[in-house]
């Protein structure tokens, strides 16, 4: 018999399957004890004598809430669970054949787990439809709840979870912040009223409209129905399953047409997992109500296309050391609501990428989150972005953190943010085309340390230090208006202040590739570029530029006035 090795590589992830091994070990036990063949349905579930089938007629499985997972899985006799048509349709991909796996219109409270398998076919998972088709780690309590007579109401609850132990790396900010609900960031409860998020507390004291308390002990949850709600006929759910979609060593899975939403889940945990996994696609897929992060990738070839990131605690998506990451056609909007309570916005949140390769993002939109936009933070190589959207999120619209590059962003439009583009130390990137304009604070900055930072590239083991250096700015309309909030006269065009090493801002200035045919436009700043020696006109910026280069800025132009832009997709 072959034998099949499952690499668990987080930790997230071990605890959920552990979490399942007691309802695991007893279903083993039963078919173990039930075979009189010899057969081990522990280890062969599916065959005949097990209560399992063989492999269905054709290519397709079909699933429906209405079918049993002791049918076959034929259109006539669906099986019930996603899991069940998973089993089935493993049977044809090991022997090479493409299967696919039909999900009719229902909602399916499981979690579906996709191991290594063997054989040469495609799994392909498809829905009805991502506003018809649900799989969710949610159960339903809507019924049972007892009014306490102040407006707030209980239940009973017997998983007592607990509090996660804090990741590597986190303590700085819990030493940091004073928010008493801080820690609600390490708990895995998450409720839904009528479809929107709860919000946590850790005291009954604070109990508000729009938020529930875990009461461990008295085995109690207590929740505040939101303003203008009613508990007469409210949908009330919660998150029971961390992972609701867990891929490990697996390869060529396309799933299409479905929602997934609804997970239980702490700091850093997902909702859906793709780990050592290749040749991985997500189309018409829509993925909302992750706990904390709703896609975690890590794997060669992930394709997300045609897909909607919406409404996630905290992440939409993050991902470590995926290469050939694909994003297409996609929107990632309204995220990170459950950290923004406990007044964390910019850390770890929304959409990072980590020590990536090779990643490719076209019409894709950020926008409406409470954080950072796109985020590729640290040790990034070989990305491109182009014709995409950055608008309103609350923090910076592209923040480039410590990453050797090449970065390619081309003709994208990074508007409307708290801040628009923002780099720190990254090296080796090229502006060409982009609209950047209106953003509260400034509009293209350089921060960090501008003394270099240093980290080592983990696919050369090598030691960089990057510092700014080597852009390529062309081509870019650039344009502020008004004053901002986070600092005095926002709106800035362009920030680099040397404030931490002086001689940074020279540095950077002359390693400059190429700098030339933009176009600048600021309504109410006569000199809205800040240098180290202070805020500068145009013909000042220029004239400082081509101490470099006598060609840069040559063909730029500035106006008092700004062109008609449109913050929409290109």
């Amino acid at each position: 018999m072959r034998k099949r090795t499952v690499w668990l590589l987080s930790a997230s992830l071990l605890s959920s399957i552990a979490a399942c091994g007691d309802a695991a070990e007893s279903d083993d036990e039963e078919v173990t004890e039930a075979r009189e063949d010899g057969v081990r349905c522990d280890k062969n579930p599916d065959h005949p004598s097990c209560g399992g089938t063989e492999p269905v007629a054709g290519t397709t499985v079909y699933v429906g809430t209405s079918g049993l997972d002791t049918n076959p899985g034929t259109q006539s006799s669906p099986v019930r669970t996603i899991q069940r048509g998973v089993v089935l349709a493993n049977q044809l991909v090991a022997s090479g054949v493409d299967a696919r796996v039909l999900v009719a219109a229902g909602t399916y409270r499981e979690t579906v787990t996709l191991g290594s398998q063997s054989g040469g076919g495609r799994l392909t998972i498809e829905g009805a439809g991502a506003t018809t088709t649900f799989l969710t780690g949610a159960d339903d309590i809507s019924t049972g709840w007892v009014s306490l007579g102040d407006g707030t109401y209980t239940h009973s609850w017997t998983n007592n979870w607990g509090f996660k132990a804090l990741p590597s790396g986190w303590s700085w900010f819990w030493g940091t912040s004073s928010n008493p609900d801080k820690d609600s960031l390490r708990r895995y409860e998450v409720m839904f009223f009528n479809g929107s998020p709860l919000l946590p507390t850790l005291d009954p004291s604070r109990l508000a409209p729009g938020k529930f308390y875990v009461d461990e002990a008295n085995d109690k949850i207590r929740l505040y129905p939101p303003p203008a709600s009613t508990m007469s006929g409210a949908s009330i759910e919660i998150g029971m399953r961390n992972l609701v979609l867990s891929m490990v060593g697996r390869n060529h899975v396309t799933l299409k047409n479905l929602t997934i939403q609804r997970s239980r889940g702490a700091v850093q945990d997902a909702m859906v997992s793709v780990q050592s996994s290749a040749d991985v696609v997500f189309d018409g897929i829509v993925v909302k109500h992750a706990a904390y992060n709703a896609i975690g990738g890590m794997g060669p070839g992930l394709r997300i296309v045609n897909s909607t990131l919406t409404a996630n605690g905290v992440n939409a998506y993050s991902d470590y050391r995926t290469t050939g990451l694909w994003i297409e056609n996609t929107v990632i909007s309204n995220n990170n609501w459950r950290a923004p309570a406990v007044d964390l916005y910019g850390w770890d949140s929304v959409f990072k990428i980590f020590q990536g390769r090779g990643a490719t993002m076209k019409r894709v939109s950020w926008v409406n989150n409470t954080g950072n936009g796109l985020w590729l933070d640290s040790d990034n190589a070989n990305i491109v972005v182009e014709n995409c959207l950055m608008k309103d999120n609350f923090s910076k619209g592209v923040s480039l953190e410590k990453n050797q590059g090449p970065i390619t962003l081309r003709n994208n439009r990074i508007c409307g943010n708290g801040a628009g583009l923002n780099d720190a130390q990254s090296d080796n990137v090229t502006l060409e085309g982009n609209q950047i304009f209106d953003n509260t604070d400034f509009n293209f900055a350089i921060g960090g340390n501008y003394a270099g930072q240093t980290w080592t590239i983990y696919d050369t083991n090598q030691s960089y230090t990057g510092r700014t250096l080597n852009w390529s700015v062309t081509g870019n309309t650039i344009t502020g208006s008004g004053t901002g909030s986070y600092a005095t006269g926002g709106g800035w065009l362009f920030w680099h202040t040397d404030y931490n090493a002086p001689g940074a801002w020279a540095t950077t200035r002359d390693s400059f590739r190429a700098f030339d045919n933009n176009t600048w436009a600021h309504t109410q700043k006569a000199a809205p570029f800040m240098l180290p020696g202070g805020a500068k006109s145009f013909a000042q910026w220029k004239s400082d530029l081509q101490l470099a280069d006598p060609t840069f800025e040559s063909h730029s132009t500035y106006s008092t006035t700004s062109p008609a832009l449109s913050c929409t997709l290109p």
